[in-house]
């Protein structure tokens, strides 16, 4: 095998060394470089990649503060809303019991005044009625001594009494 051949051994470190020296300026002055470049912008954007996604969870933290403390004013609203609706309809129904209070008052006051008087007519229609029933008996068993003036007195004390 010719590299293993000392004699070539020399020349073989010299182009060994020439080769490096000239792989290593390449890679050192082209490659390098251009890595080293492509590094920084990488993380150029990285950076900047975490410092908006800093500012959008720093917009995002006050955005949800903002919708919290919307949401706990619309509750608030709703409450009073539904507060001021259920103190107005207590007041309506308190006012519509108290009107149908005095309309049920004022329609059984004049119920009993209405039964009051058809008691009373009643009462002067039987007391016509017992008067021609009573004279139609006196008629009947021919008692002359009765008259329908003495009958009617004879009701007038009886509902008097009783």
């Amino acid at each position: 095998m010719p590299q293993l051949n000392s004699a070539t051994f020399v020349s073989q470190i010299f182009w060994l060394v020439i080769s490096f020296m000239l792989m290593w300026l390449v890679v050192g002055r082209f490659i390098v470089p251009k890595i080293n470049d492509i590094w920084k912008r990488r993380q150029r954007k990285i950076d900047d990649y975490v410092a908006a996604a800093e500012e959008f969870r720093t917009s995002a933290e006050d955005l949800i503060a903002r919708y919290n403390s919307a949401v706990d004013k619309a509750e608030k609203q709703a409450e009073d809303s539904w507060q001021a609706v259920y103190d107005e309809l207590k007041r309506q129904s308190d006012e519509l019991h108290a009107d149908m209070d005095e309309r049920l008052k004022k329609q059984l006051a004049e119920s009993s005044e209405n039964l009051r008087r058809v008691e009373q007519m009643i009462k002067t229609k039987v007391d016509v009625m017992v008067a021609d029933l009573s004279e139609a008996v006196v008629n009947k068993l021919e008692i002359s001594d009765i008259e329908r003036k003495d009958i009617e007195k004879a009701l007038e004390r009886e509902n008097h009494n009783g």
